[in-house]
Parts: structure tokens; C-alpha cells; sequence
């Protein structure tokens, strides 16, 4: 079992200040200061010359520092002060055992939280400042995104490599495509360099919660564009937010790294010409809920979407994009304004390539063809990259290569995963470093 342990130091009071001008350190365990306004100035200001890494919000009512000689001699100093020695109150010790973690929320220290109004400017923002421990956050009744779903998201990774380095996994595409999100709601799409260090400041705050290497588990990035300005009316709200959040995660699927059965949808649709299916908005997600629970509910692992118009092509299996192998080659449907232009998709393609696969990637797949396939698997950021063992269409079931996972397959998941720890050299670029 890998563990990390969170020491918290709660000094309760009306006001941060001298803490503010503490840093965080790098390391493993944590500790959160507040002070009472004017307590611990002077002791503090015996810490003053020390350059560490930024932690929280300044203004933010409580603090994360990341533990060390300079914490520890601190906490020591304020344990001293009659006026707060009583209100010390150390945190219990947190374990995480990585091997055992599945896809879902385990809360993080640190979040990203900024807004401007509308026709604002993005660069304007403060990335340390725009950062605050995580929890709830206010909103008005009539928030835009509330109503009307001027929301949209992204999904990214962040790894702890063999090389010891922290690093994400093709940032800049996430942000390139949170953009073309963000403009297709109305909202004023966030400049690379702004997303890239918001990234990077809230991954860093939370590195602690990072998996060792080689425990199938990873840090997942959720950044969030929303409309949260109030407004009763169909129009682009007043202002807008950012807003990050990490969560240490395991593999998106039940069982991790292996054969899943799928179910072919056929009643209901993901998305039409013309509408956001090629866009990460939340209304899209909301649509697949139900259809998911359904197949679930027949111990199916995800539903799989045929396209709106003939009903006889293969669109998406759930959130993530669908393969399938025949002969050699992959086939995988091509991206037609009805479907999510995925990282992984496109990382996989171009390392089958680079293996020497053939690929048609750039028109329909028919479920006719996909009936035939000697193997099949899907992926995305959080499902990576997961093989199908079957699918089901009314009462027919057709396996892929016994129920295992295909050769192809695995030779795919096992070289970008590779990557992504940095276990093998990274020829295109990928591996994108945040310490």
C-alpha cells in the first residue's frame, strides 16, 4: 500500500495574515495554518527571506503549505503563543492506497476558482491568487450555467513519471479544445498560457495526492468554463468562472485493464449535425445518463451510440471514442461534427501508425463492419485505453477474440502508458512537465 499522510495545523481565526507570507515546500505531508490577525505576525516575519513555491489564495481563510524543516519550525513558534496554543489541533493521518483507487472523487486539497465579467480578459487574472482550498463555492439561483447550460469542461492527466518528474499528458490539446468549447457556448475562451499555469499551479498545490509510477492510478484534471453570472433569459452570462479541481483516480471502468461487454443503443442518440457532439459541453453528458444506467442495469459496462441519421453507423461507447481492428487493420469513426475529437483517439492513431498499423480513421464505421471485428476497445482521458469484449444488439451477442483483450489492443495501452510515466522515450512531444 502507498500512503501520504496530511498534517493539519488549524489555527482558527477571523483573518489570515502573517501566514500569507509563508510558501509552500514540496514534499509529501501537509499542513494548513490560519492565524488570528496580528497573533503571529512578528514570529512569522523570523521565516521572512525564505523563497518557497506559492501556496493558497493570500486573502484565503485557511492555508495549505506543503511540510518541511521551515512548516515544522513554524508550527513549533506558534505552539508557543498562549493566544493560539489551545486552538492547535492536529489532523488525523490520511492514507491512499493507489493500487485499490477507482475512477471517482477523492477530494484534493486545492482548487483554481477565478471569474471576470463578460468581454473581461483572461490574462488579467492572478494564478496565486486564484487559488483556495477545496470546497463549496456560492452561486446565485439564477446562474446562467444553472439554467441553460453554459458549461463546459475538459479532462486531463497528471502522472508522477519513473523519472521523478511531475508531468501532464498533451496539456496544450486540452486547452486548444477548451477553447473551441468555450467560444461555441458564448463564453470568452481562455488563453493557452492562462489554462497551462492555472493547470499547473493547482496540480502542483495537490502534489501530494500524485501515484507513485506503476500503480495504474493518476491525478485527473478537471477544469470547468461555466457561465455563473445571474440572469433570467437565453443569453451569455453577465460573468464567467474558471474553475480547476484535481482528484486522485484508478481506471474508469470496474476491473481496471480488462475485456468489458458493451451494449448498441437503440433508441437513443448522442448527437445530430449540427448541434455540440464534437464540443465538451455538460448538456452532452447529461443526455448519456440515462442510456448508461439502462445498460448498466443489464451488466453491460456502457451503451454504445449509433449515428442519428441511418441508425447503421458506430458513433461512441459513452464519453469515450470507439475502435475496432479487422484484418490488422484499425477502423475508428471518422470525426464528422458529431463526435468528440478525443486526445487518447488521436494519440492511438498516431502511435498505431508509428508501429506500423494500418488506420482508417476518416469516415464511418458501419456496425455491419464492426460485427466482424477480431478485436475492439475504446478511449478517452478517463477510460484511457479499455478493450470490449462483446457487443449486444437486440438479442444477438458477438465476441471479440474469445471475451480477452485483443493483441493490438494491448500493445496500444501498453506504449502510452509508457509514455505518459515516461517509461520510454517521448518522440512526439507528449509528455508535458509541471515541476
Amino acid at each position: 500500500m502507498a500512503e501520504f499522510a496530511v498534517k493539519r495545523v488549524i489555527l482558527s481565526g477571523p483573518q489570515l495574515i502573517g501566514a500569507r507570507r509563508v510558501k509552500a515546500l514540496r514534499g509529501r505531508v501537509g499542513a494548513q495554518i490560519v492565524a488570528e490577525q496580528g497573533v503571529a505576525q512578528a514570529r512569522l516575519n523570523d521565516f521572512r527571506g525564505i523563497s518557497l513555491e506559492p501556496s493558497l489564495n493570500p486573502d484565503a481563510y485557511t492555508q495549505t503549505f506543503v511540510c518541511g524543516p521551515v512548516i515544522e519550525r513554524a508550527q513549533e513558534i506558534l505552539a508557543e503563543i498562549p493566544q493560539v496554543a489551545t486552538r492547535l489541533q492536529p489532523g488525523a493521518t490520511q492514507e491512499i492506497d493507489f493500487s485499490a483507487l477507482t475512477f471517482g472523487l477523492n477530494r484534493s486539497d486545492v482548487m483554481f476558482l477565478s471569474t471576470i465579467k463578460r468581454g473581461g480578459e483572461w490574462s488579467s487574472v492572478s494564478i496565486s491568487n486564484s487559488l483556495y482550498p477545496f470546497e463549496n463555492i456560492s452561486l446565485s439561483p439564477v446562474t446562467q450555467a444553472l439554467h441553460y447550460g453554459q458549461a463546459g469542461f475538459e479532462g486531463a492527466k497528471a502522472y508522477r513519471s519513473v523519472r521523478d518528474r511531475i508531468v501532464g499528458f498533451r496539456l496544450p490539446e486540452n486547452a486548444k479544445r477548451h477553447q473551441r468549447t468555450s467560444a461555441r457556448l458564448a463564453l470568452t475562451p481562455i488563453p493557452e498560457q492562462v489554462y497551462l499555469e492555472a493547470v499547473r499551479a493547482t496540480v502542483l498545490a495537490n502534489q501530494h495526492l500524485l501515484a507513485p509510477p506503476g500503480f495504474g492510478a493518476s491525478m485527473y484534471i478537471r477544469p470547468l468554463h461555466f457561465g455563473s453570472g445571474a440572469q433570467l433569459g437565453v443569453a451569455p452570462a453577465p460573468s464567467e468562472t474558471l474553475m480547476i479541481f484535481v482528484s486522485p483516480v484508478g481506471p474508469y471502468f470496474k476491473g481496471g485493464f480488462s475485456a468489458k461487454p458493451m451494449l448498441i443503443e437503440e433508441h437513443f442518440r448522442r448527437s445530430a449535425p449540427g448541434l455540440m457532439g464534437d464540443v465538451k459541453v455538460a448538456g452532452n453528458y447529461a443526455g448519456s445518463i440515462l442510456p448508461g444506467l439502462l445498460a448498466k442495469a443489464r451488466g453491460f459496462a456502457e451503451a454504445i451510440y449509433l449515428d442519428v441519421a441511418s441508425g447503421a453507423n458506430i458513433e461512441e461507447v459513452g464519453a469515450a471514442n470507439a475502435f475496432f481492428v479487422l484484418d490488422g487493420t484499425i477502423y475508428t469513426p471518422g470525426l464528422s461534427g458529431t463526435i468528440l475529437p478525443g486526445i487518447t483517439r488521436d494519440s492511438l492513431i498516431t502511435l498505431a501508425i508509428d508501429m506500423g498499423i494500418k488506420v482508417i480513421d476518416n469516415q464511418p464505421i458501419p456496425l455491419n463492419l464492426a460485427k466482424k471485428a477480431d478485436e475492439a476497445f475504446c478511449s478517452g482521458t478517463a477510460a484511457v485505453v479499455t478493450p470490449i469484449s462483446s457487443i449486444t444488439i437486440g438479442k444477438r451477442t458477438i465476441e471479440f477474440n474469445q471475451g480477452k483483450v485483443g493483441p493490438i489492443t494491448q500493445a496500444l495501452y501498453t506504449k502510452l502508458n509508457d509514455i505518459q510515466e515516461e517509461r520510454i522515450p517521448d518522440h512526439f512531444g507528449w509528455v508535458y512537465p509541471l515541476s
